[in-house]
């Protein structure tokens, strides 16, 4: 019986707040105006504080490809075409935990799975301006060693010299920060539908 790996680890560690988050996310009206717009601020929000952190704490030194995957610049182009500002946030503080850190990128990385699904929805908004602001839903790094398989295959072999409690600290730091955004910024006209 072979282990699992450190992917399937962290699902299981951070499947909950992962849900949590999927779910109050999928509760904004993606396909119109005001919901769409809210949800990029959300993650916004949440995205611009942890990527800046991830750089001040280095991580371009530990990712090369960094460049490729960061995804705030794409997410401040499709707010100026929406007309709406990118929101205040706090800074969060440097890390010098490398397990921490990819536990945050892992959860960064993961959701450009989630962010193809939600880039279809959105194309089949009735609204110009909506349909024209998914630079950050479709962002794509470059395939090979910035795609999703070798990010997994790294983190693979760097996990083996790492505390796994630091990786889902990480990990669970990102989905709560996530969490946070979504109810901080829900639309009070959300519904699923």
């Amino acid at each position: 019986m072979t282990n699992p790996s450190i992917r399937e680890r962290l699902r299981q560690a951070g499947g909950e707040l992962h849900q949590q988050v999927d779910a109050l996310f999928s509760s904004y009206r993606l396909t119109d105006l005001e919901g769409y717009s809210a949800f990029l601020v959300a993650h916004a929000w949440a995205l611009f504080p942890m990527e800046e952190m991830l750089e001040a704490s280095g991580i371009e030194a530990m990712m090369p490809e960094w460049n490729q995957r960061r995804r705030r610049f794409a997410l401040a182009e499709d707010l100026a075409v929406l007309g709406v500002a990118i929101p205040a946030y706090e800074a969060l503080q440097t890390c010098t935990n490398e397990a921490t850190l990819w536990g945050y990128a892992y959860v960064l990385e993961g959701s450009r799975l989630g962010a193809k699904m939600i880039s279809r929805h959105v194309a089949g908004s009735d609204e110009p301006l909506v349909r024209a602001a998914t630079h950050y839903l479709n962002h794509a790094p470059q395939p090979g060693q910035a795609g999703w398989p070798a990010f997994l295959a790294e983190l693979e072999r760097r996990a083996a010299e790492w505390k796994e409690d630091d990786l889902f600290k990480g990990q669970s730091q990102a989905f709560g920060l996530f969490l946070q955004a979504g109810q901080r910024f829900q639309p009070v006209a959300s519904s699923i539908a």
